[in-house]
């Protein structure tokens, strides 16, 4: 079954469930032909050069998205998904890592807009599957920390269960490489202060297109994988069991 195939069947199952959020199939079907004309172009490479320099097998990890609607229409395009989720393989590929995108799960208006830590924590009860990561796309994310402000994208844990019950969240404002520093965040990356380096949040006039993660960083992610991998929290696509 191709991938488009199965983005087409998630696509369905929320389809019927429409009646009961209040979504509408009109927006469904939008984003449905958008898939159709892009999911089939894959830029996971199977093999590829690690820090170390050798060559070594890709992981592919599914990022499951759920998409905020209203008034039927979804936030973000698919086209918007797959460039976040191009740029991220783009700099995950050196610790043998790339990120596939099969599944859309529609949330209704309540979430269009993320106000504070009790609806980023609500967000992800009982939404979350593992083996995989999940990324959740609003309106509007607001900054905690600055009342007013709004911000582009955040890692997120689950106060009670912080290292096994994580997620991404991201703002439909969220621009290049906004998701690939929220999965730094997610293989253990903090802030950095690195002027090449897509972690650091200061503002400086080095061009975004070529920050990336310095070797430090590389080597703190190639850790992260190794844990995830080792207890599960992340199945490769092609270990998972058939079933799923």
């Amino acid at each position: 079954m191709t991938l488009t195939n199965l983005v087409l069947i998630n696509l369905l199952f929320a389809n019927l469930a429409l009646a009961k959020t209040g979504l509408c199939s009109s927006a469904i079907q939008s984003i449905n032909d958008d898939y159709q004309k892009i999911s089939d172009v894959d830029t996971c490479d199977l093999k590829t050069k690690s820090i170390q320099t050798k060559i070594i097998d890709t992981k592919i990890i599914e990022v499951r998205i759920h998409l905020a609607q209203d008034q039927c229409q979804f936030v973000q395009e698919a086209k918007w998904l797959k460039w976040q989720i191009d740029q991220s393989n783009q700099l995950f590929g050196k610790i043998g890592i790339c990120f596939k995108m099969k599944t859309i799960l529609v949330l209704g208006k309540e979430w269009i807009e993320m106000k504070d830590q009790k609806m980023r924590t609500a967000l992800g009860q009982n939404r979350l599957k593992s083996g995989l990561i999940d990324v959740f796309v609003v309106g509007r994310l607001a900054d905690i920390d600055i009342k007013g402000e709004e911000i582009r994208g955040v890692h997120w844990r689950n106060p009670k269960n912080r290292q096994k019950q994580r997620w991404i969240i991201l703002s439909k404002i969220a621009k290049d490489f906004v998701l690939a520093h929220e999965l730094g965040h997610y293989f253990d990356l903090p802030h950095s202060t690195y002027e090449t380096s897509i972690m650091n949040k200061t503002p400086r006039d080095y061009p975004i297109a070529k920050r990336g993660f310095v070797e430090d960083e590389y080597q703190i992610m190639q850790k992260a994988k190794e844990r995830m991998l080792d207890d599960l929290h992340l199945i490769p696509i092609a270990q998972k069991p058939s079933q799923q």
